[in-house]
């Protein structure tokens, strides 16, 4: 069986059958585990609530909140925590659930010794080492790390520099694309730093004016300038004791950089119109959709100011580049929207899924998220492909103004021409969907386009899209704008 399972782990037994739990917790506790037990689903939910639990094992069938509905609970509390199933017997509907609620086993009744040892250890080797039974982060803050990224390699990449660097004060750079979760990761620093307890303030320096950027961030003196009718403190001031999160620094005008860099050099800062030096106890965060490098090569970043936030780096790669998140976070959005909506037979088919992964998410999680939200509002109770078309994944919306519509039409006749398959072409399914989805998009794009003479925030108003999301798709098509 190997070695003895992972020191000091805490595992809550969850069943109805009190023969049960005391061979288990007999059989585990023999291998050096704690053991709690819980007889029924509502004391297993007040367990998980209180944290430093490594591992549950859920019996499916209890009396009065059943396994399952024990497990949706759970979820919401601590979307990380490993879970192994007690049942009679696996079924296909048993590994349906598994593959949709991050299940990490089951054990079969009757139970073998060595198969309970194999399967808790495997699940505990699951749980994240960085994060030990007695002074790992809470419930909730586990659940920002994983619920809103995702299972994938990448992801642990990223769970694990975030563990490295938020308790210290460095300076972080946070790139990735736009949607990709930048300011969810900036969170989870802060939610794990010693700064937990202070404010987390995030700015957009993007959604500024360059003209008000200084006032926002350091504040101004009542009659600093016209219309200065009071003292306003600024984006510091209101991180203080917490953490200052600077998104889309690249965005930063060059004489606010030099007054960022002073900031950070002399940890204190004076606001508009004022002689009184203000003294800063503030982390900062810094995030980028741009390649700052390059900035700094252009002469349109600072170099010094560059290497100042550059103390420690994450990069987030996109949703296209983390296949294995596509799914489970598709079906974690569902999952609440379900909620929200009253629709809880509403559920994504396979097909659906194959869709999901050959599309390329130029908006990233934050562009599935809203597609999921849409497909389940429109869908009866199925979401596949032509659901996930009708939602939107080429960016359509209804709209009345005629680029829409020509954009909707162009689709129509797109989703029922026939495909042109070649008995040689050897692309798979994935890619074929891929490549369709892809010509479609473009097509739509290219006619919002032009019916906006070549302005991409009139094609946006048509489309329904934020700037952002569209500059993206463009940038990616390859297709030509005037702004």
């Amino acid at each position: 069986m190997g070695g003895k399972l992972r020191d000091n782990a805490r595992v809550l037994i969850t069943d109805d059958d009190q023969n049960i739990r005391w061979m288990l917790s007999l059989l585990l506790r023999s291998e050096g585990i704690e053991v709690i037990e819980a007889e029924n689903g509502l004391v297993a939910l007040s367990l998980v609530r209180q944290g430093n639990i490594d591992l549950m094992l859920l019996d499916l069938k209890m009396p009065g909140m059943t396994g399952l509905e024990v497990l949706h609970e759970v979820r919401k509390l601590d979307v990380g925590l490993p879970v192994v199933l007690i049942t009679g017997f696996g079924t296909n509907e048993d590994a349906m659930i598994a593959g949709r609620e991050g299940i990490r086993g089951f054990l079969t009744k009757p139970f073998k010794n060595d198969e309970i040892i194999l399967t808790v250890r495997m699940a505990l080797e699951s749980r994240p080492r960085g994060l030990g039974v007695r002074d790992r982060a809470s419930p909730m803050k586990r659940l920002m790390l994983s619920e809103h990224m995702g299972p994938s390699p990448a992801i642990q990449e990223v769970n694990g520099r975030i563990q490295r660097v938020a308790g210290t004060d460095f300076t972080v750079m946070i790139s990735g694309e736009t949607g990709a979760g930048k300011e969810v990761v900036a969170n989870a620093i802060h939610q794990l730093s010693q700064r937990c307890q202070g404010p987390f303030v995030p700015v957009d320096c993007g959604a500024i004016s360059p003209s008000l950027i200084e006032s926002e961030l350091l504040g101004h003196e009542k009659g600093a300038f016209t219309g200065a009718d009071r003292l306003h403190k600024g984006c510091f001031e209101a991180a203080e004791g917490g953490t200052l999160f600077l998104d889309e620094i690249g965005n930063l005008p060059l004489s606010m950089q030099s007054k960022l860099l002073r900031a950070l050099q002399e940890r204190r800062i004076t606001r508009v119109g004022g002689t009184t030096p203000i003294d800063l106890n503030v982390r900062i965060l810094c995030a980028t959709n741009e390649d700052l490098g390059g900035l700094v090569e252009k002469g349109v970043f600072r170099r010094d100011l560059y290497y100042r936030l550059n103390e420690f780096d994450i990069t987030i790669l996109p949703l296209r580049e983390r296949k294995g998140d596509i799914e489970f976070l598709a079906r974690r959005f569902l999952d609440r929207v379900r909620t929200e909506l009253k629709k809880p037979d509403c559920e994504l088919t396979q097909e659906g899924v194959e869709t999901l992964l050959a599309y390329p998410w130029p908006g990233n999680v934050r562009e599935l998220q809203n597609l999921i939200r849409r497909a389940a509002l429109l869908a009866e109770n199925q979401i596949g492909p032509a659901e996930l078309i009708r939602a939107g994944i080429s960016s359509v919306s209804p709209s009345h103004s005629e680029a829409n519509s020509e954009a909707s039409d162009s689709l129509a006749a797109n989703l029922h021409s026939e495909p042109a398959l070649n008995p040689t072409d050897q692309r798979s399914f994935k890619d074929l969907v891929h490549d369709r989805v892809l010509e479609v998009e473009r097509e739509i794009l290219a006619q919002a386009l032009k019916a906006a003479s070549g302005n991409m925030k009139g094609a946006a108003r048509f489309l329904q899209m934020d700037y952002k999301s569209i500059r993206t798709k463009i940038k990616f098509h390859h297709l030509t704008s005037l702004d």
